[in-house]
């Protein structure tokens, strides 16, 4: 799941050092619901956050996340933009995995009445 954007080589230390930090945050975020995660840092890379469920039972998924400065702002980098706010990225990241895992069944479909048709059905 590595893109070209993923890979791009981090220029300054400060910049890095501001990434982990943002990624500590949401790991905080991440473990207090229930997943296990961890920095990883490799030189000359922008750091990750590599993410793992630790429910009984969950599959042996792991995904990495990113902290990705866009102009003066931070995002927290998933398959999309999770926003800046770890809370709330954190909340976004553990639903959807864990929708994934144990998907609901769709809502049944209803049908509404016509605009034709008065109460109960009748015109």
């Amino acid at each position: 799941m590595t893109s070209a954007r993923t890979t791009r080589k981090v220029r300054t230390g400060t910049s890095a050092q501001a990434a982990i930090s943002r990624l500590t945050d949401l790991g905080a975020e991440l473990t207090r619901l229930g997943w296990e995660a961890r920095v990883s840092t490799h030189p000359g890379m922008l750091p990750a956050l590599l993410i793992r469920d630790t429910a009984p039972g969950a599959p042996e998924v792991a995904e990495y996340l990113r902290a990705v400065q866009l102009g003066q702002r931070w995002h927290y980098q998933w398959s999309r933009s999770c926003g800046a706010d770890p809370a709330r990225a954190a909340a976004i990241i553990s639903h959807v995995m864990r929708s994934a895992r144990n998907p609901e069944p769709p809502p049944p479909i209803t049908r509404r009445p016509s605009r034709a048709t008065g109460p109960g059905g009748r015109s």
